[in-house]
């Protein structure tokens, strides 16, 4: 049986842990095909310190914590249903003693924990609700990530409501682009191994047909193959505490890059941060895919949105000069000062007065649009078009199902080139990543991040409607399971 080594002085100056940190350990061993887990807070005192020494409210803090444990041992009895039972009766008790405590159960299995909860939409007919499911196992091609961090789509709500037409099959365990660990891999691993770090990206495409391209736990694309790949096999997504995912899905961070402070050569970025990959990803697969150049203008409209205002600061990064549109001036004021490279021009719904205001600043070079559905009848697309320069190039995504009104002249004769993207492809994954992780790209507050909040699987529903309520640029809604 392995011991555990006291942390010296020396190593508490290592970076491994300070003076009034506060710690979570979490220590098992495998064996016999079993896995035990034990996990305890811990506190560093100063040498010589004493208890009086510690904050009053993390005693308080950890006094609760201990009557919480209370709550499981006694609970551990003949009679209740195995696992979950003991489970529901300990967080019946917390409830009742007003501590605000999150139990969750892993019966012990053959691979070790054996179950986990996990959000089921059996119906758009009805609302989701938490299940707790046998834990998947991985096999060839595939891992098992425990999900720290899920974004939320602000309109997830109308998807899986069927408001918004999406395709998928039911049940599903709904998702998006995540932050994990990796829990376990199949045999073929090469890369991946268990307690990595890494983003799982929600968009899967087919091994043998690279046309098969589907969202992970959202949408099942738009070819036979897309479909029969998220029935089959991809179907549910990361709002669970351990899902099964495709190996080539998950990227591994650079950890130590990403989360260590400045003064230890990192970033210093929470991983509440990271999850904002996914949505920043989107954009930089349109402007990638219309070969947006350092020192061109690039007109973003609407750029006051989730998926807008990342595209600014995805173009900046790649060293274009930005000219952010869209109709909520206060936002749009907000994005132009966090650079001098980024103007703004407010949609007034008359065309030729927004032209006149977006050449002002030259001709540009790239249109990038990311319209959201009730955007199809909006001025802005004609105004962002004719305000081009010759051989000017314009990227259309977004999520604009009805028709619109292309300036056609204007396009034949200005050589301008129309080009459509849905999504990017994985290689798009890692070089974003090594555009954040040397700085080019950045994350958190200096980009107007915002966390408006974090919930649970049990509150979906708060999650869904603070993710409706809160679409401005840098706003960002979590599950974390």
């Amino acid at each position: 049986m392995p011991g555990l080594e006291i942390v010296s002085v020396r190593s508490l100056n290592q970076g491994i842990l300070d003076f009034d940190d506060l710690s979570h350990i979490d220590f098992g061993v495998t064996a016999l095909g079993s896995i035990t887990a034990t996990q305890h807070l811990g506190y560093t005192l100063h040498l010589g310190g004493k208890k009086a020494d510690v904050f009053k409210g993390l005693l308080e803090d950890l006094r609760r914590g201990d009557r919480l444990q209370d709550f499981i041992n006694l609970d551990t009895k003949i009679g209740l249903a195995p696992g979950d039972g003991i489970r529901q009766a300990s967080q019946d008790q917390t409830i009742d003693e007003g501590i605000e405590g999150r139990i969750h159960s892993h019966p012990t299995g053959n691979a070790g924990l054996s179950s986990g909860g996990v959000i089921v939409l059996t119906s758009r007919d009805e609302p989701p609700k938490v299940e707790l499911i046998p834990t998947p196992q991985a096999g060839s091609g595939s891992a098992v990530i425990r999900v720290l961090n899920a974004g939320v789509l602000s309109y997830a709500g109308k998807v899986y409501n069927g408001t918004r037409p999406y395709t998928f099959p039911t049940p599903l365990v709904p998702g998006f682009g995540a932050i994990a660990r990796v829990a376990s891999v199949g045999p073929d691993a090469t890369l991946l191994k268990c307690g990595q770090l890494v983003y799982f990206d929600a968009t899967i495409y087919g091994r043998d047909d690279p046309h098969a391209i589907f969202l992970s736990g959202l949408h099942d694309g738009y070819t036979e193959g897309s479909k029969k790949l998220m029935n089959d096999e991809w179907r549910d997504g990361t709002y669970a505490e351990y899902a099964k995912v495709p190996l080539e899905g998950c990227t591994v961070l650079d950890e130590k890059r990403l989360l260590w402070s400045v003064d230890e050569d990192g970033l210093g970025y929470q991983l509440e941060d990271l999850v904002i990959i996914a949505r920043l990803l989107v954009p930089y697969g349109g402007l990638r895919d219309i070969h947006l150049k350092p020192g061109e203008t690039v007109i973003i409209a609407p750029a006051t949105g989730p998926f807008g205002g990342a595209a600014v600061h995805v173009a900046l990064a790649m060293g274009a000069r930005v000219i952010a549109m869209g109709r909520n001036l206060s936002v749009l004021e907000s994005l132009a000062a966090h650079s001098e490279r980024v103007f703004i021009v407010q949609i007034t719904g008359d065309t030729a007065a927004d032209t006149a205001s977006l050449r002002a600043f030259g001709a540009a070079d790239v249109y990038f649009d990311i319209s959201p559905p009730q955007a199809a009848k909006s001025t802005h697309i004609k105004s962002a078009i004719m305000a081009l320069r010759h051989e000017g190039r314009i990227s259309l995504m977004g999520g604009i199902r009805e028709d619109i009104a292309i300036p056609h002249s204007v396009v034949m004769h200005g050589n301008l080139v129309i080009k459509g993207t849905w999504m990017y492809p994985r290689e798009a994954i890692g070089e974003m990543l090594k555009m954040i992780e040397v700085g080019v790209l950045r994350l958190g507050e200096s980009i107007g991040q915002r966390l408006v909040g974090t919930f649970g699987l049990e509150e979906w529903s708060e999650a869904f409607k603070a993710a409706a309520e809160n679409t401005a640029a840098g706003d960002l809604v979590l599950i974390t399971p």
